[in-house]
């Protein structure tokens, strides 16, 4: 994938909308799923998940606490039963 320090993490921020632009940066470009579905800041978060280096995690939580904690986070707009039972289906 690369060297440390050669720009991976910078690259999935950029394409995550992760990074605002500094003064005078421009960002062009297209983001497209197998060259045909142009993702924006309405689907991206619907068709993937992305997990930052740095992302912290506590050491205690088993994982159903830890997916029950990530799906509190991205989906509060789904009701718990709905949430558990996608946790179920992912254990």
């Amino acid at each position: 994938m690369g060297a440390s320090g050669a720009g991976k993490t910078s690259l999935l921020n950029i394409l995550s909308d992760r990074i605002t632009p500094k003064d005078g940066d421009v960002l062009s470009g297209e983001r497209l799923i197998n060259d045909k579905l142009k993702v924006d800041d309405n689907n991206f978060g619907k068709i993937s998940g992305y997990v930052m280096q740095d992302d912290i995690l506590f050491a205690h939580f088993t994982p159903r606490e830890a997916l029950r904690f990530a799906a509190n986070m991205k989906l509060a707009h789904v009701s718990v039963k709905d949430r558990e039972e996608r946790i179920d289906k992912l254990i």
